[in-house]
């Protein structure tokens, strides 16, 4: 009887999952369809549970946006250097703004 219980359960979660990796999926797909390419300015460095990342900033039609995104990505180039580039290429949704990432070939991993 407790078998048929945990089947149940497991059956429940797998779907919750399923779920989540395909709204996940189809909207990183369906957000980015119609994008649009800005530049953008590396402001600083952050940390979260140890996890480093970049926060970048960005204009579309006079509001500021931020973009953040792990520094696994990037090449190793130090925020100094980072500043010093005038325009680092981000895509955003025009749907969306908030969704963006770095599309920069110079400074992200091949």
């Amino acid at each position: 009887m407790n078998y048929l219980k945990f089947i149940k359960k497991y059956k429940v979660y797998f779907i919750i999952v399923l779920i989540i990796v395909c709204y996940y999926f189809f909207v990183t797909k369906i957000v980015y369809i119609n994008s649009h390419t800005t530049c953008g300015k590396a402001i600083r460095y952050g940390e979260t549970k140890g996890a480093i990342y970049t926060i970048f900033s960005f204009t579309v039609n006079k509001k500021s946006y931020s973009c953040t995104q792990s520094s696994t990505f990037f090449k190793d180039l130090p925020l100094d250097t980072l500043k010093k580039i005038d325009c680092i290429k981000i895509e955003y949704s025009t749907f969306l703004p908030v969704f963006n990432r770095v599309v920069d070939e110079r400074i992200l991993l091949k």
